[in-house]
């Protein structure tokens, strides 16, 4: 969706976000340097994060950030019991605008459902919107 592609390894599969099927990780290449000395064997490593194990599926090109460039581990999301609480704000999500449609329309409408979403839920969620 970014238009990034690996350069090792590879991304993600469909099917990877299902809960139990998610166990598979992509570094960072500052984390690929730092923690495995750009070793390009790397793919099909295993990693513990959490407890959990998850092997290495991938690598990112060098100077690729999004959001913030501490960010150095990506995990496909899954369902998990923890984030189905109304005060979790953790989740960034990232779309595309369907043909047609403006940046301008697409902000109204999350707009109107942020403020929806404040209205049924204002101890969690007044103040939050989307951009």
């Amino acid at each position: 969706m970014l238009g990034v592609d690996v350069v090792l390894g590879r991304t993600f599969r469909p099917g990877e976000d299902e809960p139990g099927r998610g166990q598979v990780a992509i570094l960072s290449d500052s984390l690929w340097q730092r923690r495995f000395g750009r070793d390009p064997d790397v793919v099909g490593e295993r990693l513990l994060v959490d407890g959990q194990p998850l092997t290495i599926i991938g690598v990112l090109p060098a100077g690729f950030y999004m959001f913030q460039p501490d960010f150095e581990l990506w995990l496909p999301w899954s369902e998990h019991p923890d984030m189905h609480q109304r005060n979790d704000h953790s989740l960034v999500v990232v779309a595309r605008l369907a043909a047609g449609v403006s940046r301008e329309t697409a902000q109204a409408e999350m707009d109107g459902i942020a403020a929806e979403l404040a209205r049924r839920y204002p101890d969690t969620n007044e103040g939050w919107g989307a951009t």
